[in-house]
């Protein structure tokens, strides 16, 4: 990624007794900034300090880009431009390692994939080293539910259900190569999943949300596109459909 030229900022944060939380709220006005797509993957430093006085407390630092997704008729347009993915089915997994990957993997596997001409990446979530990783390399990425193969699930299962949102949201939200989010995977649908389409919906308006091959009688509304695992027709029997359609499994 190239990393574009940035401006400073500086909000006052108003004082808060010990052991109590609050949140703040920064916008910033960007005139023309240089957006982040899978060719052009620009980013912006964002570094946030929290300082006493003038005695700096914590600082993160961020790497950001402006991305915009959205669904028009069969398309996905990122950036106001159809885009048209071509990649694989990643796990977390390496030799001799098992499920701990290294983080120097997680660093390399969007590397090689998009030289291999790859640009688009299904992973259940993963470290912050391959969000950034795939932020820089020029990868799409979809955020995924770490909810799979589940039956009917009862009602009382929502609360849990939006928890694992909460988490992955606030994990990958702000990488700009997270252009999907995925409800799980290969699921019944029920009560939950609509509970947690809305509830993602509220949190990001913007990104579409699919399921990875839902099961059941799906609230397809809630859904912006298909996401097909195995299909059995030709190919070529998807090109008119009537939404974007995204082979997230195929032999």
């Amino acid at each position: 990624g190239r990393i574009m030229e940035s401006k400073e900022v500086l909000q006052a944060v108003p004082s808060l007794p010990g052991l109590s939380s609050a949140r703040q709220t920064v916008e910033l006005d960007f005139a023309a900034p240089a957006r982040w797509d899978s060719d052009h993957p620009n980013l912006y430093e964002m570094t946030v300090s929290l300082e006493m006085g003038e005695a700096p407390i914590e600082t993160v630092v961020r790497r950001v880009g402006f991305c915009q997704t959205e669904v028009v008729g069969n398309q996905v347009k990122v950036n106001g431009m159809p885009i048209k993915v071509r990649g694989i089915l990643r796990f977390d997994q390496f030799k001799n390692e098992g499920s701990a990957v290294p983080e120097e993997i997680d660093v390399l596997d969007p590397i090689l994939f998009r030289n291999a001409n790859c640009n688009y990446l299904r992973s259940w979530p993963a470290s912050d080293s391959f969000y950034d990783s795939c932020d820089e390399a020029g990868v799409f990425v979809h955020g995924e539910m770490p909810i799979s193969f589940q039956g009917v699930v009862p009602e009382g299962t929502t609360e849990d259900f939006l928890k694992a949102a909460d988490e992955l949201l606030n994990h990958v939200r702000h990488h700009p190569s997270v252009i999907f989010w995925s409800l799980g995977n290969e699921s019944e649908w029920s009560q939950p999943f609509s509970e947690l389409a809305r509830y993602i919906r509220r949190q990001d308006p913007n990104r579409p949300i699919f399921e990875c091959q839902p099961f059941g009688n799906a609230e397809w509304p809630l859904l912006n596109l298909d996401a097909v695992h195995y299909p059995l027709l030709d190919l070529g029997g998807y090109t008119e459909w009537y939404r974007p359609v995204l082979f997230t499994e195929y032999h």
